[in-house]
C-alpha cells in the first residue's frame, strides 16, 4: 500500500543570502567538493507525510531540473527545516535529491515532541513514504550530528540507509547525555531544554534567550528539589525533563525505546565525526567499538573540536560526499583519522586507539618535617620554616627572610602539631600554601613518575558552594571547552597535583586511567578527576576528566558477583550501566582486585576510574597537573549527600582523604612513540 502524503509548495530553491552564502564559501573551501552538475533547483515545501499513528510531519523535497545522480540525502531534525537551506542547496547543485523532515511535535508536525521515542518508527515510515516516490528508488543516505544523529541511529537499526555520517550522536542517549557516570547531567538537560524552548521564537527572543542562558543554567541548577529545576529554567514543567529524573535507576526498562540499533547486523556502512570537547565522545567510541566487532564498516574522525565547533560541521558535510555511490560498495578514506590537540597535527591508523606504551605518574606530597612526641610548638615552627624557606623565599620579592618563616610557620602550625613520625598526614590547606614552580598558579602537591612517601591529603565537599565544572565536554556553549581552570584551581576543595617541567614534548592518545585510593565520609561520593596542561606562565586548561558517582550498595553488589563468578554477569553489567563505563568493569573484572570496594573499617575505597579518551600534546617546558575533587556543578549535578538527589532539598557536607604512597593515588597515561 502506498505511503499516504500531501503535497506542499513547489518554488524555485531560494538565494543564499548574508550568512548564508558565507556559510557555503566555507563548506566549497573546506573540502574537495564534486563538482556542481545542475544550477536550477525546486524545493516542494510543506509535504505533509502520514505516519503509522495518524500524524503529520512536515517535510521538504529539493531537487534539481536536470543531472540527478540517484543519490538520495535524508535528513530529520527537530530544530527547524528552514536552517538547512546551504546544505540542501550543496546536494541538491550536485544532483542529489534532499528531504528535510521536521520530527513530530516540533514547528508545524503535528504530535507531541518527546525526546527519541518516535524516532525509530517516524524514521521507517518516512523511508516507506520516500521509496514510494518515483524519485525515491536511488542510494539513500543519512547525514547529521546530534539529535541528527539518534534520528539516523533509529533508522540505521531498521537496516534502513545504505550509508550514513553520524556526528557527536549516540546509539544510547541516557547514558551518554543524561546520566553520564551515575550523576545526573544538570547542565545538558537545562541547556537543552532552553534552546528547544526558544527555537519557536522570534530572532529577537532567541536572542535574548541566549544571553540569558549562562545566569539562567547557574541558577536553576542549584533548584530544590531538583526536579522542579525546568520551572525554574523556562517558568513551567516540562514533561520529557520529569520523565528523565523519574527514570534514573540503573536498568531501567523505561528508556529501551531509546536504545537504538541493538542488532548491529543491519547497520549500514558509516562514518563516525566525534570532538575531544564533546559530550558524546566516550559513548561514540564504545560505538565504534562495538560496530568493529561485528565486523561492521565504519569509519572514525575526531578532531579536537567542542559540540558546537565549526571545524566539526565543514567536516561532517564533507564526508557526506565520500559515502558510495551505489549499494555495496565499501567506505572510501582512512580507517581512523585523528587530530593530536595542543599543536600535534592529524595522524591516521587502522584501528581506536592506536599502539602506545604506558607511564606512570604518581601523586606525592613533599614530605614534611615530623615532630618527634614532647617536641615544642617554638621547636615545630622553627622546623616547618627551615624546610620551606627555600622553596618560598622567592615567592614574594622584599620579603624579609624572618618574616617569611613567621608567614609559613603560623599556616601550618596547626596542622602539623598532630604529625608523628611514619606516616605524614596533610590537610588539603597546608599543602596548598607551597608553590609550585609555576609562580602563577598554586599547588597542593607533586605528581612524579616516583612513589613518594606515604601521606594523607585530606579536603571538605560542601553541597552548598559545589565546586565548579570550569570547562569541559558541555553542551553549554559559555562553558564548553579548554578553559583557563584558575578560579577551579583557587578553591579549597580541588586538590592539586603538578608535574616539573617537562625536558621533551609528550603525546597521550587514548584512555588515561586514575587508580583512586580513598576514604569519604558520604558512602555516596562523586570524585572528579581532570588532567590539564599548565603552560610557562603558569595557566592551566583542561586536557580530559573523568566522573563517577559511587553507590555503596552497587559497589558492593559488583564485589559480592566478582568473588561468584569472573564472568561479566547481568549484575556487574548493571553495576557498569550506573558508574557509567568510566569504571570499566570488564576489564576490571580481568584485574580482579581493582574492582571497586570499600573497607568498612577504614572506609577506604580503592577503584580504577577511567578519563575519558583524548589525544593531547604537551609541550616541552609545560606541566602536567591533576585536579581531584568531589564535583563539577553544574555538568555533573552536586552530590547533596543525599540516597535521593531527587527529593533531597538539604545539602550535607562531606570530608575526603586521598591515600598516597607506592600504593596510593596514581594515573597511567596511554603515551604515543
Amino acid at each position: 500500500m502506498r505511503s499516504v502524503s500531501t503535497p506542499g509548495s513547489v518554488l524555485a530553491a531560494p538565494r543564499l543570502r548574508g550568512q548564508e552564502r558565507k556559510s557555503y564559501r566555507r563548506h566549497t573551501a573546506a573540502g574537495e567538493l564534486p563538482p556542481v552538475v545542475c544550477t536550477k533547483l525546486f524545493v516542494e515545501r510543506g509535504i505533509m507525510v502520514t505516519m503509522r499513528d495518524g500524524v503529520r510531519l512536515a517535510t521538504d523535497h529539493w531537487y534539481p531540473a536536470d543531472g540527478a545522480s540517484g543519490k538520495i540525502m535524508l535528513v530529520r531534525t527537530p530544530y527547524g527545516r528552514a536552517g538547512n537551506a546551504v546544505l540542501a542547496t550543496l546536494w541538491t547543485e550536485r544532483g542529489w535529491h534532499v528531504v528535510v523532515q521536521q520530527c513530530r511535535g516540533t514547528f508545524d508536525s503535528e504530535g507531541q515532541f518527546f525526546p527519541f521515542r518516535h524516532e525509530a518508527d517516524d524514521g521507517v515510515d518516512t523511508l516507506a513514504w520516500l521509496r514510494d516516490e518515483p524519485w525515491g528508488t536511488g542510494t539513500l543516505h543519512t547525514w547529521g550530528p546530534s539529535y541528527l544523529g539518534a534520528t539516523q541511529w533509529a533508522l540505521a537499526g531498521q537496516g534502513g540507509q545504505d550509508a550514513a555520517v553520524i556526528a557527536q550522536s549516540a546509539r544510547h542517549f541516557d547514558a551518554a547525555t543524561v546520566y553520564v557516570g551515575g550523576g545526573f547531567s544538570m547542565e545538558t538537560a537545562l541547556t537543552w531544554m532552553q534552546a528547544l524552548e526558544a527555537q519557536n521564537k522570534g530572532l529577537f527572543a532567541r536572542l535574548w534567550a541566549m544571553a540569558r542562558l549562562p545566569a539562567r543554567v547557574r541558577s536553576s541548577a542549584m533548584t530544590l528539589p531538583m526536579q522542579l529545576a525546568d520551572v525554574s529554567a523556562v517558568g513551567h514543567p516540562v514533561d520529557y525533563f520529569r520523565d528523565w529524573v523519574a527514570h534514573r535507576e540503573p536498568g531501567d526498562p523505561w528508556w529501551l525505546p531509546m536504545h537504538f540499533a541493538t542488532d548491529l547486523s543491519v547497520v549500514p556502512p558509516l562514518v563516525l565525526v566525534a570532538g575531544w570537547q564533546d559530550m558524546f565522545l566516550p559513548d561514540q567510541l564504545a560505538d565504534y567499538a562495538a560496530l568493529r566487532a561485528a565486523g561492521r564498516q565504519v569509519r572514525l574522525i575526531i578532531g579536537d573540536w567542542t559540540h558546537h565547533s565549526p571545524g566539526a560541521g565543514l567536516t561532517t558535510v564533507a564526508e557526506s560526499f565520500r559515502l558510495p555511490a551505489h549499494p555495496g560498495e565499501p567506505l572510501t578514506g582512512a580507517a581512523v583519522r585523528y587530530e593530536i590537540a595542543g599543536g600535534g597535527g592529524w595522524r591516521e591508523c587502522e584501528s581506536w586507539p592506536p599502539v602506545t606504551s604506558s607511564a606512570l605518574w604518581y601523586l606525592a606530597v613533599d614530605e614534611p618535617p615530623q615532630a618527634a612526641p614532647g617536641t615544642t610548638t617554638e621547636q615545630l615552627r622553627t622546623a616547618v620554616s627551615e624546610a620551606a624557606v627555600d622553596e618560598l623565599s622567592q615567592a614574594t620579592s622584599g620579603t624579609a627572610t624572618e618574616q617569611l618563616r613567621t608567614a609559613i610557620s603560623e599556616a601550618a602550625v596547626d596542622e602539623l602539631s598532630q604529625a608523628t613520625s611514619g606516616t605524614a598526614t596533610l590537610s588539603h590547606r597546608v599543602v596548598r600554601n607551597r608553590r609550585t614552580q609555576r609562580g602563577a598558579s598554586l599547588g597542593s602537591g607533586l605528581l612524579q613518575s616516583v612513589p613518594g612517601a606515604t601521606a594523607e591529603v585530606s579536603y571538605r565537599y560542601d553541597p552548598a558552594n559545589p565546586t565548579p565544572q570550569a570547562g569541559g565536554r558541555s553542551l553549554n556553549p559559555f562553558e564548553c571547552g579548554r578553559r583557563s581552570q584558575r578560579a577551579r584551581e583557587a578553591r579549597q576543595d580541588v586538590v592539586l597535583f603538578t608535574s616539573e617541567p617537562l625536558a621533551t614534548t609528550l603525546d597521550i592518545v587514548g584512555t588515561a586511567t586514575f587508580v583512586a585510593e580513598f576514604s569519604s565520609s558520604n558512602p555516596r561520593v562523586d570524585l572528579m578527576v581532570r588532567l590539564c596542561d599548565v603552560d610557562e606562565r603558569g595557566v592551566s586548561h583542561t586536557v580530559t576528566d573523568g566522573y563517577v558517582r559511587m553507590i555503596a550498595a552497587d559497589i558492593a553488589r559488583c564485589a559480592d558477583t566478582l568473588e561468584r563468578s569472573v564472568e561479566v554477569s547481568d549484575n556487574i553489567t548493571k553495576c557498569g550501566d550506573t558508574l557509567k563505563r568510566n569504571v570499566e568493569l570488564a576489564d576490571v573484572c580481568q584485574l580482579g582486585s581493582d574492582i571497586p570496594v570499600e573497607d568498612t573499617s577504614t572506609r577506604r575505597r580503592s577503584f580504577v576510574l577511567q578519563l575519558d579518551p583524548t589525544a593531547y600534546r604537551f609541550a616541552a617546558g609545560h606541566c602536567l597537573r591533576l585536579q581531584v575533587s568531589s564535583g563539577a556543578h553544574p555538568l555533573h549535578l552536586r552530590n547533596l549527600g543525599s540516597d535521593d538527589p531527587v527529593t533531597a532539598q538539604h545539602p550535607t557536607a562531606s570530608e575526603q582523604q586521598l591515600f598516597l604512597g607506592l600504593t596510593g593515588c596514581r594515573l597511567e597515561l596511554p603515551v604515543l612513540g
